[in-house]
């Protein structure tokens, strides 16, 4: 359980992290409006970021957000989408290579927000993406409480997460995060049984008896299935993980040897499989065999045909795989951010008078003039400069 060890060490010492920014950065963004925008302390802290996840249909739940987030001044942002187990504060695996860390199958989403002023929100909830149940797999099946975490970043320091973890914090802006309960229909990584052993033997079985339908095992072929075999070896509990590579390394010596001499029965290979596979194993196999046709960059007709019997075998139609792919590897665009209103932003009151209005806004402009030249670093200067830009608008719409 080694592997499993050092995930939950650091996790917990992230949990620590993100508690500090969930709360702090939200309350110093609440303090921060309260005395240059106006309003009360619990107001701005109810406009904060803010997530939720919500059950749409039987199979589908979808993440949203909406809120001011933290930000003082302009920045190009990203936003990561992380999902974890609560109870044990580990991660959820993804079924799909589309919604993982680009080194191993950790749940991950990465949405790129773009240029992102302060002063700016979502005033209502948008839909930033979705998972099926068949997508994510936990460390232990059943019911279980499920923690969805936002993670708002400079996209200029990027957070590059490794097992749920960011290795750079430095580019780090906002956080929100929901509990829920959630019932995990597929066995958890740690519950490696079995069963799991089998379906994963049988499914490098079958990526290499397509590989090499053509006749041979083309590299890049060949790299998908390893990949995909060093994956399923690394997230497997220590204890396991020499019985893991061992069963997969024979599976793979079994299926080349099979494929080379034309004997690679896929009806007798999938029906081993429906017996034994969760449908999230079932879309884990199609997907990687999947990934292995289209590595050349090309799709042989053989390839194809060999998917579609697979497919017909297992009960699961490759093309919506495909689509489920297609929508996760989408560089997504959040919808554009509204602006707050200038007054608000300069706490002017609607009730003074022309006058009054033009003398505070020169007073604020005075002010932050002021701070932008004895600025200790580019953070304050940048927060400095945002104040003028309002302080500038505002002197165009009163004269």
């Amino acid at each position: 359980m080694e592997f499993i060890l050092i995930l939950v060490a650091w996790w917990f010492g992230w949990w620590i992290f993100t508690s500090i920014l969930g709360f702090g950065a939200k309350g110093a963004s609440a303090a921060y409006k309260t005395v240059t925008k106006g309003g009360t302390f619990a107001e701005n802290f109810s406009n904060a970021f803010v997530i939720k996840i919500e059950r749409k249909e039987q199979n589908l739940n979808v993440i949203s957000i909406k809120g001011q987030p933290s930000i003082q001044y302009e920045r190009e942002l990203a936003l990561y989408i992380k999902i974890y187990d609560a109870e044990e504060r580990v991660p959820v695996i993804s079924t799909f290579e589309g919604s993982s860390e680009f080194e191993s199958r950790i749940y991950e989403q990465r949405l790129r927000i773009g240029q992102f002023k302060a002063g700016q929100y979502w005033p209502n909830w948008v839909e930033l993406c979705d998972f099926t149940d068949q997508e994510i797999i936990g460390p232990k099946k059943g019911q279980r409480k499920l923690l969805v975490s936002g993670f708002l970043w400079d996209i200029n320091q990027p957070a590059n997460f490794k097992y749920g973890i960011a290795e750079n914090i430095a580019g780090s802006v906002d956080f929100a995060e929901i509990e829920m309960p959630y019932n995990f229909i597929n066995v958890g990584y740690t519950e490696l049984d079995q069963n799991r052993l089998k379906v994963q033997g049988l499914s490098v079985q079958l990526a290499i008896g397509l590989a090499m339908s053509d006749g041979s095992l083309d590299r890049k072929e060949g790299n998908v299935i390893k990949k995909w075999m060093k994956e399923a070896v690394e997230i497997a509990p220590e204890s396991d993980r020499a019985k893991v590579k061992n069963s997969l390394n024979k599976a793979l010596e079994t299926g080349s040897k099979k494929a080379k001499e034309g004997k690679t029965n896929i009806s007798n290979i999938c029906k081993q499989l429906d017996q034994k596979a969760g449908i999230a194993d079932k879309y884990d196999v199609l997907e990687l065999c999947l990934d292995v046709m289209s590595s050349d960059g090309k799709a042989d007709q053989e390839e194809l045909a060999f998917i579609e019997e697979i497919s017909k075998h297992i009960g699961i139609d490759y093309k919506e795989i495909t689509k489920l792919k297609e929508r996760r590897l989408l560089d997504l665009e959040l919808p554009e951010a509204e602006t707050a209103d200038v007054d608000k932003a300069l706490d002017i009151d609607p009730s003074w008078s022309q006058d009054e209005k033009k003398k505070h806004i020169m007073k604020l402009y005075r002010k932050y003039n002021g701070r932008i030249n004895s600025a200790k670093d580019e953070n304050q200067k940048k927060s400095a400069q945002s104040m003028l830009d309002l302080c500038a608008e505002a002197i165009k719409k009163y004269g």
